[in-house]
């Protein structure tokens, strides 16, 4: 019998963990109307990737959104690409994982999410929300490394969607 072998760098290898560990946990993980946050992902192997300790929390921000079918999507990504950038270099980050509809970042603590918030390129990208999406929602969860098997508490600290959703009369 004869094989082929194929040699894979290491650097594949970490690249293809990398991306199955943040793959989604459900088939409608993006769907604005039917996800849940707090299964739409493994967060426990998130957290493991991220180097979270048992007993250990995490701030983490999950924000889902549909795009205009008229919006410019090379801007947007240009704007996501400059605060992605600030918040690479910021201390607390974590890491940040974009989809189709929905994406999200750990930090360490809020205070240094809400840091990084304050820069010019996240302020210029916030500003254009409302013109690139029909609506979108961020929220924010204080997620806590329960035990070595991945169990993790998700919390929800805050929520803001916009438009602001209609309260029955």
């Amino acid at each position: 019998m004869v094989y082929d072998v194929v040699m894979i760098e290491p650097s594949e290898v970490s690249e293809q963990a990398t991306e199955s560990v943040f793959s989604p946990a459900r088939p409608d993980f993006a769907d604005f109307d039917t996800a849940d946050d707090r299964d739409s992902f493994h967060w426990g192997a998130i957290l493991d990737h991220w180097g979270v300790e048992t007993g250990e929390s995490i701030a983490l921000y999950v924000f889902r959104s549909i795009s205009r079918s008229d919006a410019d999507k090379n801007d947007l990504e240009k704007l996501d690409k400059a605060a992605l950038g600030v918040a690479e270099e910021a201390p607390g980050f974590y890491g940040y994982k974009p989809f189709d509809g929905v994406s999200f970042c750990g930090w360490m603590q809020s205070t240094d999410a809400e840091a990084a918030t304050k820069s010019k390129e996240h302020r210029n990208a916030a500003s254009h929300a409302s013109e690139v999406y029909e609506k979108y929602r961020i929220t924010s969860w204080r997620v806590t490394k329960l035990a070595v098997d991945g169990e993790v508490d998700l919390e929800k600290v805050y929520e803001h969607q916009w438009p602001p959703q209609k309260t029955a009369a």
